[in-house]
């Protein structure tokens, strides 16, 4: 299930480029008043869209997107290699291969005829991989030369008086902005909280969202933060808890003050008052708490458009930031028809603004999974969001409103049905044999019921330009 748009979303990678090289430029999906960053391409490589990481030189390059093969061998001496598209896998012209080490390769590929068996190279030796099942691609690779990628480097620029922005500079001089960080308080993520006027954007080391819950003192005074893993490195930590108004929901941002001991109690609030509370961790340690410092803030804006428009952040001191993606993760926009953010998408209706306020359809309220519902939070029920419900098991998808609020009760679901095919067997025995599940219980919880259903039609319709 998706979460809201406006609640606690981390910043995250791509977003549009500063600067335009003579080699790389940016692909747009424009439409509807605005436009947002879709992908970077490379011209001198078809337009293929491409991602900067390690090479197998150990260079920083933009690599184009091809499909995703594993090397494979047609010998049992694990000399004459070939790539293996795995899973209904195209003929493609070029192929990635990932090494154990995590750096990529790139290579041309031509489609050969499958032989009678495939080898892997594997810490035991040369080793058979198994009958080739017929619906995997097999094809002959030579190894792309690094030099007919853009090399680039990854380094921090100023934007503001407090923050930095990362960026991906190209060798032809184009820039791949990854967001914002503030070098006061690292590791840096950003937030919005709030809802409508009252919301707001906190920058600053928060590394996790996790419930205040748990106490160090019987009176249920003194919070904790308890962490399953280690907590090394984490300076700050988000507590989300649930708004006494919808419109000035701001968590707590808290600093670790001290770890407590091992055989230190714990308590929680429960129905007969401040009771003890279970353990830490056996691998985990718990940390008094103490107001965050060092934390930058601004307001969430958006721009005009005719029914699309672009967020941004009008930071406290004076600068402003183009949140299209940073903030998001992805490019973003707001569908002011909708009242929801949207990303531009394929669809079999062409290129659509999809909603990002959905929740999928993966619930029953009868044990014959015929009645579908929206499975949806507290906070949802408690402000009345909008929710576009998205049927993900229909092809093409389905969307809807939501209807009216059922209350708390019994949610069955269905096994995702996946393919039969050989490959689907061959691969993944476990899922394929789940396959014939039958209807469930799962939970208990707050449901909508479904409203009128919308047509891909209904989206802000869009298009695919360089610039």
């Amino acid at each position: 299930m998706r979460r809201f748009a406006w609640l606690i979303i981390a910043a995250a990678a791509c977003r549009a480029p500063q600067a335009q090289g003579p080699r790389l430029r940016e692909q747009v999906a424009v439409g509807a008043g605005a436009a947002s960053f879709h992908a970077m391409v490379d011209t001198a490589f078809s337009d293929a869209p491409c991602l900067y990481a390690a090479a197998r030189d150990r260079q920083y390059r933009c690599l184009p997107q091809a499909p995703r093969a594993e090397r494979r061998y047609t010998d049992a001496s694990c000399f004459d290699e070939v790539a293996l598209t795995i899973c209904n896998g195209a003929p493609a012209e070029h192929v990635r291969i990932e090494e154990d080490d995590g750096r990529v390769g790139v290579y041309a590929a031509t489609p050969v005829t499958a032989p009678p068996a495939l080898y892997r190279s594997t810490d035991k030796g040369c080793t058979l991989d198994g009958a080739f099942a017929g619906d995997e691609a097999v094809a002959q690779i030579e190894e792309v030369a690094p030099s007919r990628f853009v090399a680039g480097k990854n380094e921090d620029i100023p934007y503001a008086p407090k923050l930095m922005r990362n960026v991906d500079r190209g060798q032809d001089g184009s820039l791949y902005a990854h967001g914002f960080s503030d070098p006061s308080a690292a590791p840096v993520n950003a937030y919005v909280v709030g809802r409508g006027s009252g919301q707001r954007v906190i920058w600053g080391g928060v590394v996790l969202t996790q419930a205040l819950h748990q106490f160090a003192d019987a009176d249920c005074t003194e919070p904790v933060l308890t962490f399953a893993g280690s907590a090394e490195g984490v300076l700050f930590a988000l507590v989300e808890a649930l708004p006494e108004s919808c419109d000035t929901k701001v968590p707590k941002i808290v600093a670790l003050a001290g770890a407590l001991p091992k055989s230190a109690p714990l308590y929680s609030v429960t129905s007969r008052g401040c009771t003890p509370s279970q353990a830490p961790p056996l691998f985990g340690k718990s940390f008094r708490t103490e107001p965050a410092k060092a934390l930058m803030t601004g307001t969430l804006e958006r721009a005009e458009g005719d029914r699309l428009v672009l967020p941004f952040i009008q930071n406290d001191d004076g600068s402003r930031a183009d949140l299209s993606a940073t903030l998001f993760g992805a490019a973003l926009l707001f569908d002011q028809t909708l009242a929801s953010y949207c990303r531009f998408a394929e669809t079999r209706a062409g290129l659509r603004c999809l909603p990002q306020d959905t929740q999928l359809l993966r619930y029953f309220k009868d044990a014959a999974c015929s009645e579908p519902v929206i499975a949806t939070s507290q906070f949802a029920q408690k402000c009345s969001a909008p929710v576009i419900a998205e049927d993900a098991l229909a092809s093409p998808h389905r969307y809807y409103r939501s209807g009216a609020a059922l209350g708390r009760i019994p949610l069955y679901r269905r096994t995702v049905a996946v393919s039969a095919g050989a490959c689907m067997e061959r691969r993944y025995p476990e899922i394929h044999a789940l396959a014939a599940m039958d209807c469930v219980a799962d939970f208990e919880g707050e449901a909508l019921a479904l409203g009128a259903e919308y047509a891909l039609e209904d989206f802000a319709s869009g298009a695919l330009v360089l610039r």
